[in-house]
């Protein structure tokens, strides 16, 4: 049944009098009744379940996802497509306040995309599909990481320009040596 917020504040003020008088009262109206879901969907991770509770608490997930351990604020502002790896400790934050301003936005999390173990995923962010973004990695707000890439970092890059500059200034040092001889 739903009930106006002005019912809901009857129904409290009504409870508030009633344990003014010695009459034990809860109201269960609204937020009052609200059971927060962090510390007992932890105990889900890694089942089938916590698909099932992503979807009852908002989360637009697809299926075959596995998910380990991620934890969403806002999870209204959350797409995850069919197939979508969550590691362990990974974040899906689709809030910051920045300068004192509130800000939010979307994350899609494409078919097939993974979140590394204890990443972190800013808001307004796309990830393609089969894309991967690798473990302790900081995916910044407005990020849109191309199907099938890999990023690492904080702030994550795609993880094969790293290796090209790493292979090229091992290039660099192995000059010298060469010249020498």
């Amino acid at each position: 049944m739903l009930i106006t917020a002005g019912e809901r504040k009857a129904a409290a003020l009504l409870c508030l009098a009633l344990q003014d008088f010695g009459i034990p009262a809860d109201s269960f109206t609204g937020s009052q009744a609200k059971v927060p879901a962090t510390p007992y969907i932890q105990n889900f991770n890694g089942t089938p379940f916590k698909n099932l509770l992503w979807r009852v608490l908002g989360v637009k997930i697809g299926r075959r996802v596995f998910d380990d351990g991620c934890s969403m604020t806002e999870r209204a502002m959350v797409t995850i497509g069919d197939g979508a790896i969550l590691n362990m400790g990974s974040s899906l934050h689709a809030h910051s306040l920045d300068d004192g301003t509130f800000k939010s936005d979307c994350i899609t999390l494409a078919e097939g995309g993974t979140v590394g173990t204890y990443a972190l995923v800013h808001y307004r962010v796309t990830m393609g599909k089969d894309s991967v973004l690798d473990a302790h990695s900081f995916l910044m707000k407005g990020s849109d990481l191309p199907p099938g890439e890999r990023w690492c970092g904080n702030p994550a890059t795609p993880a094969s320009a790293g290796a090209e500059a790493d292979a090229s200034a091992a290039e660099d040092q192995s000059k010298p040596e060469a010249q020498a001889a």
